[in-house]
């Protein structure tokens, strides 16, 4: 199984939080102004540490609770263990 890293920041899995006033007025003001043309939801970051919004990151403790579902499909669907 390949595992995120910088050259397939793509396949990074995550969860944001974010105030939805905040939120809203943020993803309007986001652009796709990149070689890709996408819009990055990520672009939130900078934008929460300007207003003075606290940014907290938390990482799973198992490696299979941060597989995204590009890493499932390529791991033929690599899924929480079974209950004991």
């Amino acid at each position: 199984m390949r595992l995120p890293d910088a050259a397939h920041p793509g396949d990074q899995p995550g969860i944001l939080f974010a105030p939805t006033i905040r939120l809203k007025a943020w993803l309007a003001a986001f652009g796709n102004d990149n070689a890709q043309g996408e819009y990055y939801l990520t672009d939130i970051i900078p934008a929460a540490v300007r207003d003075g919004v606290a940014v907290n990151a938390v990482h799973p403790p198992a490696l299979w609770e941060n597989i995204g579902r590009q890493q499932q499909d390529a791991t033929g669907g690599a899924r929480a263990p079974a209950p004991a």
